[in-house]
């Protein structure tokens, strides 16, 4: 009879720490929907255009300075209407030249097609 109220106890106690267990899990569960989104900025820690650049410049790299101030300039170019680029305007580079109309693979497809059709006709 001992030894049947013993085993009743254990299989007691371990119903009770599986339950104990499996409510805690549910818990934390619903904790993980109720925090904020880290990667969410709050309106009081947007950063201005300025420290934006200057956290692409020394958190970053050279080249994501120079991205970010690109694009700055393009966001604040596209405020004005006056200050857009004419339709079909080519773009310059970062250096201000102009950039080609056609790469050089283009313009060798160009020439082989017309040395194609030049030989194709005769």
């Amino acid at each position: 009879m001992q030894q049947l109220l013993l085993t009743f106890e254990q299989i007691f106690r371990q119903k009770v720490l599986m339950i104990a267990l499996i409510s805690l899990i549910q818990l934390s569960g619903l904790f993980l929907f109720l925090q904020p989104g880290y990667a969410a900025e709050t309106p009081g820690q947007s950063l201005s255009a300025g420290e934006k650049v200057e956290r692409a410049y020394d958190g970053y790299s050279q080249n994501s300075g120079v991205r970010e101030e690109t694009y700055l300039q393009k966001v604040d170019a596209g405020q004005d209407p006056e200050k857009l680029p004419e339709p079909y305007k080519r773009i310059t580079s970062l250096d201000g030249k102009e950039v080609p109309k056609t790469s050089a693979l283009e313009s060798t497809v160009s020439k082989v097609r017309n040395l194609v059709d030049r030989v194709t006709e005769e």
